[in-house]
């Protein structure tokens, strides 16, 4: 399945807290680009520049490592990959456990986007290291590992239950995969009840319903209530019109069996 890489920025997480005065300053070892990309490097230097004194402008009593990931942020957004990864370096400088944590969490974005999985998954670990029950950089692990089908690394990050959405699905995927089908049953029976709308839901509580029950009549059901919800435009949409058509395919093959 195709994960929402939507779901992958969840560590835009970056509340304005209280009082720092004074200026932001990035150091000189930041600021001075290789001799390979000098030109380029410094016009965005000096478009971050400019980001930070809009950014204090409008939150004169923001932090400096707050203020440095959220235009870090930024520039993930916008595809500028070496300007982000290089504040966040500058954030590692703080000794504050939670900018560090942030720090990590958006150098893993960061290797992922570059399609580095090793340094991505290595730099999660190092912010669960610094706080083990952070579910934001559980949840963006999780759905990396979905990426890369370790579906039973998925179900060793989640050792106890949560009520939390995004669990709950990451787990529904990898045990689905992993072929665990009394236990999918259960947590489709729950997740529907619970989020009878949701597209992902819909689909792999189908996918569930056909790969491993071969119950294709409810699987084709709820293809149809996922086909009902999802956007036009949405790429998991022809996902879900191939998987009817072949659960239609199916079901007319065997007709007796279902």
């Amino acid at each position: 399945m195709r994960i929402d890489l939507r779901f992958l920025l969840l560590g835009l997480v970056l509340g304005l807290l209280a009082c720092q005065s004074s200026t932001p300053r990035l150091s000189a070892k930041l600021l001075e680009p290789g001799p390979s990309h000098a030109a380029s490097s410094s016009s965005h230097w000096r478009e971050v520049e400019e980001l930070i004194r809009e950014q204090r402008a409008k939150s004169p009593g923001t932090p400096r490592e707050k203020l440095l990931l959220k235009i870090a942020y930024l520039k993930l957004e916008d595809g500028t990959l070496d300007i982000a990864e290089a504040l966040a370096d500058e954030v590692m400088r703080s000794r504050q456990p939670d900018e560090q944590k942030a720090a990590w969490n958006l150098k893993a974005l960061i290797a992922q986007k570059k399609k580095r999985p090793y340094a991505a998954e290595r730099a999660w670990q190092n912010a669960l290291e610094i706080d083990p029950e952070d579910l934001l950089v559980k949840r963006n692990l999780g759905y990396f590992y979905l990426q890369y089908a370790q579906f039973q690394k998925v179900v060793d990050l989640y050792p106890e239950e949560s009520d939390d959405f995004h669990v709950q699905l990451q787990l529904l995927i990898a045990k689905r995969n992993l072929e665990e089908s009394k236990e999918v049953d259960a947590r489709c029976e729950d997740m529907l009840s619970r989020y009878p709308e949701d597209k992902y839901v819909l689909f792999n509580c189908a996918l569930h319903e056909f790969q491993n029950n071969r119950h294709a009549k409810r699987a084709g059901e709820l293809l149809e209530h996922a086909l009902a919800v999802v956007q036009l435009q949405d790429p998991l949409r022809v996902e879900i019109q191939e998987k009817w058509q072949q659960v239609k395919t199916w079901a007319t093959e065997h007709q007796s069996e279902d």
